[in-house]
């Protein structure tokens, strides 16, 4: 038998920064001028992805040279915080927390029926689910003079079963 485990953490951190403006003619000097409009127009926004994966697993033969079982099993989150920042007059708002989340697991037999010709079957179970503002519960009129798909965030569980003749020469 031998088995494995692992963690890992990560940690994004991006900025992304942007300038607003009225909708008016646009003149040379006009983007630097901060006095423009009440408004010197400038943002940020400071994105921070915490993602978390743990995983463990063993093979074990059960019969030398003839019969070995494989069993992994996967988890990972990812959390996503967007802060907005700039000149208050373009009303920033808060930005709710993106989630994903995978959970998976896998097992393998294979079993070998001659020296160079052996079966494998494999069943692998996947549940994702994700949670994303932008696209949950946008429907194609949400937002005023722009038209959007109507995507939802990814969500699924499925299941895999695979049957191989493994031959080898």
């Amino acid at each position: 038998i031998s088995a494995y485990a692992f963690f890992t953490r990560d940690d994004f951190k991006y900025e992304q920064g942007g300038y607003q403006r009225a909708a008016t003619e646009l003149f040379p000097g006009a983007v630097r001028d901060p006095g423009l409009f009440g408004s010197n127009g400038f943002w940020t926004m400071d994105i921070d992805d915490d993602i978390y994966s743990a995983g463990a697993g063993f093979e074990w033969t059960a019969i030398k040279d003839k019969l070995d079982f494989k069993l992994d099993y996967t988890f990972s989150r990812a959390v996503t915080n967007t802060i907005p920042d700039g000149d208050p007059n373009l009303f920033f708002a808060e930005l709710p927390e993106l989630t994903t989340t995978l959970h998976s697991i896998g097992l393998t037999g294979e079993y070998q029926l001659r020296e160079n010709l052996g079966l494998r079957l494999h069943y692998l179970y996947e549940y994702y689910d994700s949670k994303d503002f932008a696209q949950d519960f946008v429907v194609p009129n949400t937002l005023l003079n722009v038209i959007t798909l109507g995507n939802a965030s990814q969500d699924y569980s499925a299941h895999v079963v695979g049957i191989t003749l493994v031959y080898g020469f």
